[in-house]
Formats: C-alpha cells, sequence, structure tokens
C-alpha cells in the first residue's frame, strides 16, 4: 500500500514539476508590428513606389493611430522580387546597390530617425499573397549627433 502511494505521488509531482509556469510564458507579440524603443506600432497600412532615376525604390509601412505619424520605410535599388537576405546600411551619400537596403523610421511624434550602424543582414520574405515581408533584428537608429540611439526591431508585411 505504501509502494502504491509513494509511486503515484512521484508520478503527480512529475507531471505538475514538468508544467509551464504562468510566470515564464513568452510574451505575445502582435503581428505585423515594430518596435522603437519600447514603443510598439501596428501597421495599419502600406505603401510601396518603384525606383526612378532619381529615386530609390521604397516601401513605407505605417502606423495610422495617433495621427498617423510612425513610420518605418526601407529603401532598396529595386523592390525584391525573391526572397533573400539584405543588408541594411548606413546613409552614407552613395546609391545602394545589389541587395542593400536603407532603414528609416518615424516616431509617434513625427520624429525621423535611421539606421548608422554597420551593415546589418534582415530577412525578406513573401507572404501568400506575394506581399514583402521584412524581419529586421534589434539594431540601433539615431538622427544627428549628439542624439540619443534608439533600438528597433520589426516583422513588418504589405497589406
Amino acid at each position: 500500500m505504501k509502494k502504491g502511494l509513494i509511486v503515484t505521488l512521484a508520478c503527480t509531482l512529475l507531471l505538475f514539476g514538468a508544467c509551464k509556469k504562468s510566470g515564464e510564458e513568452a510574451p505575445v507579440v502582435p503581428d505585423n508590428t515594430w518596435t522603437l524603443d519600447g514603443t510598439l506600432s501596428v501597421v495599419s497600412s502600406t505603401t510601396r513606389s518603384e525606383a526612378t532615376a532619381n529615386t530609390e525604390a521604397s516601401i513605407v509601412f505605417k502606423d495610422d493611430a495617433n495621427g498617423g505619424k510612425a513610420k518605418l520605410r526601407l529603401d532598396f535599388v529595386a523592390l525584391p522580387t525573391a526572397t533573400g537576405t539584405y543588408q541594411i546600411t548606413a546613409f552614407d551619400g552613395e546609391k545602394l546597390s545589389g541587395t542593400e537596403c536603407r532603414l528609416y523610421v518615424y516616431d509617434k511624434a513625427g520624429g525621423g530617425w535611421y539606421f548608422t550602424g554597420s551593415p546589418v543582414s534582415v530577412e525578406i520574405g513573401f507572404t501568400k499573397n506575394n506581399k514583402i515581408k521584412v524581419t529586421i533584428p534589434e539594431v540601433r537608429v539615431t538622427v544627428a549627433s549628439p542624439a540619443p540611439i534608439l533600438t528597433l526591431t520589426a516583422s513588418v508585411y504589405e497589406q
């Protein structure tokens, strides 16, 4: 009898001990968002423009909440047509080439920030509707020095 009770108790402890505690769960992040220095923006609309002789192609992801000033913009030589890895590069006055892209972000007050660091890889993919999807790991953005440096992460796709 004691053996049966001990085995049952041990099994119960193993079952409940293997369960994930509620405080250990990863936070749920909404899809199609970016975070600028802890402030979450949700994509409400997107616009794209093709490259011309004088301008680069771009995709603008916009959060229409709070007056619609929060935006994330990516510039390319030409809009991506295949899944792959691109490099975010700092604005240096030179034209983009190949799989390079530039990143600009505007906060909810309309203030502009841009990427200034060493090149960082970003993944370009496509949704089921053949819309461009971009995953940006944590990067740093700033304005002119001595401005603060903010962090940005994003997983966005065209609407």
